[in-house]
């Protein structure tokens, strides 16, 4: 297993999965590529051997803040840990950065990612103010850094 920077000549399996994980969204080519030149994003992949697992795309919404995006590993791939293994290269790089929260958004419905997530240390600090899909969306938190009050 493999994490690295999602590129290029990844476009044709990432379109895949995002297609069919965030199907809400328009994910013609030129979108992603956009996407994967966004400084404000970055996106990495998990490979086994030549097969693209899934992804991770973050977002920094200001110095100290970022957000998971999205999150994905294809059928076949999934109850084997590789959701947990994106979470935490991604944790440890935005720490890396100097990001001291982390947010993403999650279906109420989605029990089995809740569960990943609170596993991980998130944990639910509101509710999204627009539905996806008719769905009510969570917003789950995890501080990466302890604040320092004293200073």
């Amino acid at each position: 297993m493999k994490i690295s920077s999602v590129e290029k000549n990844d476009l044709i399996p990432l379109k895949k999965i995002l297609s069919k994980e965030f199907s809400y969204l328009k994910w013609d080519p030129a979108f992603i590529e956009n996407r994967l030149s966004d400084p404000s994003l970055k996106m990495f992949k998990l490979m086994e051997g030549k097969k693209f697992v899934g992804f991770i795309e973050l977002e920094f919404m200001d110095e100290l803040t970022a957000r998971i995006n999205g999150l994905a590993v294809k059928n076949g791939f999934r109850r084997q840990g590789h959701a947990k293994k994106l979470i935490d290269f991604a944790l440890a790089f935005l720490e890396s950065t100097g990001i001291e929260e982390v947010n993403l958004l999650v279906r109420k419905s989605n029990q089995h990612a809740k569960k990943l997530y609170e596993s991980k240390g998130f944990y639910l600090a509101g509710i999204h103010d627009r539905k996806i899909q008719g769905e009510t969306i969570e917003v789950y938190a995890k501080p990466l850094a302890e604040k320092d009050y004293l200073n």
